[in-house]
């Protein structure tokens, strides 16, 4: 009996050993900042509350003011070097579309530390930003051709862990398309079902609940849904879906695993078609 009594005791100290690791490094094991890769590309710097974030520009001008009235936004995945998506965005979308894509704190050559709330706070002086280079465009392109210039419209792509700040954003501001590339529920739901001991709604410092946003999102909404997607389920993409007050598309891309979506002709069909 006393063998019994030591084993159990052992289980639980290793329990607990491994929550406090959960718990103490759990920002290191979700965010995985890749360092600064050089480009051709025009750069926008903001300093937000002493921090240098810095933001890729494609289709704009040198000092990355749009060509046009229209902007998309980009957020990216956990582990992504954004530029890396920099390409694709550039056959998808239109020329005259300002593309902008956020290096989170601590990515590329953006300062500080990410967590949740400054990632999401971020995006929304980014955005903020992006709709003044708009208006700017806007009234200049009214003055040079006394015509009326179409509303400025900006709409938000977000990938993996991305998603969880489109969709915070899109909670705070007007986003015109709201494109989510493998998109969960909450953050929380995917560690729990991972980690299913452990009481992760108390532990967890970031959970990202887009489930809980989505009834305050009105944008035109798409799902990208990877089919054989390990990191992040199909029924996390279910869960989301289902949190919309309003009618929002899902295409399943069927063979696709988490990481190379992209690469499927089809997901990039429906993502250029739905922001046409």
């Amino acid at each position: 009996m006393k063998w019994v009594m030591t084993l159990a005791f052992a289980l639980f100290a290793i329990y607990i050993l491994l929550g406090i690791v959960l718990y103490v490094a759990q920002r290191q094991l979700i965010y995985l900042p890749q360092p600064y890769t050089q480009t051709l590309y025009p750069e926008l710097t903001l300093t937000i509350d002493g921090n240098d974030i810095n933001v890729l520009c494609l289709n704009t001008d040198e000092q990355c003011n749009p060509l046009g009235n229209r902007a998309v936004l980009y957020f990216g995945g956990n582990a992504e070097p954004v530029v890396n998506s920099a390409s694709l965005l550039q056959q998808l979308l239109l020329k005259d579309t300002a593309v902008y894509l956020m290096n989170y704190r601590g990515y590329g050559t953006s300062q500080g530390k990410p967590s949740e709330t400054v990632m999401t706070r971020d995006a929304v002086t980014v955005y903020d930003a992006i709709v003044n280079l708009l208006n700017t465009q806007a009234n200049a392109s009214t003055v040079q051709t006394s015509l009326n210039f179409e509303k400025v419209r900006i709409d938000v792509i977000g990938r993996s862990i991305g998603t969880g700040v489109a969709c915070a954003l899109a909670s705070q501001r007007d986003v015109h398309k709201l494109a989510l590339i493998t998109p969960f529920d909450s953050l929380q739901a995917v560690a729990q079902a991972k980690f299913p001991l452990y009481p992760l709604a108390w532990l967890l410092k970031d959970t990202f609940r887009s489930d809980e946003r989505a009834s305050q999102i009105d944008s035109d909404t798409l799902l990208l849904v990877a089919g054989n997607d390990q990191l992040i389920p199909p029924k996390h993409a279910s869960q989301l879906q289902s949190a919309f007050t309003q009618p929002v598309r899902s295409e399943l891309i069927a063979n696709a695993t988490h990481n190379d979506i992209m690469t499927y002709p089809n997901a990039q069909q429906h993502l250029k078609a739905f922001l046409q």
